[in-house]
């Protein structure tokens, strides 16, 4: 019975260093992908190409996300997504993006009227 709660407690620990360590890439990858964001400062076609060409460089961390979903550090890739589908329209082109990072359809309406109220 010791050995099993000792394997379950090293198992635990593992995953949550595993989660963490993804935690800390998924980070990275969000500091980036925001920067890539407002780098474009409002070019929607830049703004795609930079989206694209962070999210093919952090493939790997991107593959790995289901391990920690509910990681506080993907809110900056959701502001940084949200901003740029917002500010450009690309909803289809982007699906995948929206449901890779977990928006939910009344979350991009939100913002889709909030776009709108600007205007």
């Amino acid at each position: 019975m010791k050995r099993l709660i000792t394997f379950t407690l090293i198992s635990l620990s593992l995953a949550v260093v595993a989660c963490r360590s993804d935690a800390d890439r998924m980070a990275q990858f969000c500091l980036d992908l925001d920067r890539a964001v407002e780098s474009a400062q409002g070019n929607c076609a830049q703004m795609a190409q930079n989206i694209r060409s962070q999210i093919d460089g952090h493939s790997e961390t991107l593959s790995r996300l289901d391990v920690c979903k509910k990681t506080t550090a993907c809110r900056p890739c959701r502001k940084a997504v949200t901003q740029m589908l917002a500010r450009c329209g690309y909803d289809d082109e982007f699906s995948p993006i929206v449901q890779q990072f977990h928006f939910s359809d009344s979350l991009r309406q939100s913002f889709e009227h909030a776009d709108e109220r600007q205007d």
